[in-house]
């Protein structure tokens, strides 16, 4: 599975990750893999400055549509328009939003639809790079705590039947994490407390 960040098609995706380990397969693979998001932003930034004002720039559809229920829930209708990269008034990137499955179809300018195909692909290609992965075999018990809006995540293929595998998920909203570490630093680092923090990625 390739990296991505989950719920791009709400106009607040999740926040804070959780990724607990119940079961490991037994046959091996299934790695998780994470990624910093912000790295390959200011990667593209440097070296492909064009790339990374057209992802930055343009608000693409982001979408979850289920006509039935389903054993993992209700019927949905969901859609979110927002870039890939989210950058904030001083120009520092805030927040990422992507994930393959869930873009829709793009409609865009027809004058700009190659280049940003290009961008695309090339911030494709540095998410799936061993350059800016990190891989980690998860054991029960064992959990990965990252910020859904900057850290995208995916696993490794499978070692044949993977048998029994079970990872549970809980988020935890970016705004309480950032106010207890606000409250933290006041008391134990005051020269940090108003330091800025990541706004996210927001429709």
């Amino acid at each position: 599975m390739d990296p991505h960040t989950d719920d791009p098609y709400r106009y607040t995706p999740s926040g804070i990750s959780v990724l607990h380990c119940i079961d490991a397969s037994p046959t091996g693979g299934g790695r998780s893999t994470l990624v910093d998001g912000f790295a390959v932003a200011e990667s593209i930034r440097g070296d492909q400055p064009e790339a990374f004002d057209l992802l930055h720039s343009v608000a693409v559809p982001w979408v979850r549509h289920r006509t039935e229920s389903v054993d993992q829930g209700e019927a949905v209708h969901l859609i979110a328009h927002a870039p890939v990269i989210r950058v904030d008034p001083d120009g520092e990137v805030c927040g990422i939003r992507f994930h393959e499955r869930s873009m829709g179809a793009l409609d865009i300018a027809p004058d700009l639809m190659d280049q940003y195909y290009r961008a695309l692909i090339e911030f494709t290609k540095r998410i799936r790079s061993a350059e800016f992965q990190w891989e980690h075999g998860l054991v029960p018990g064992e959990a990965l705590v990252f910020d859904n809006q900057r850290v995208l995540h995916g696993r490794t293929a499978f070692d044949g039947d993977p048998g029994r595998r079970h990872l549970r998920l809980c988020t935890v909203d970016r705004e309480q994490v950032h106010s207890t570490l606000r409250l933290l630093r006041g008391e134990l680092a005051p020269d940090r407390e108003h330091e800025k923090l990541p706004a996210g990625n927001l429709s």
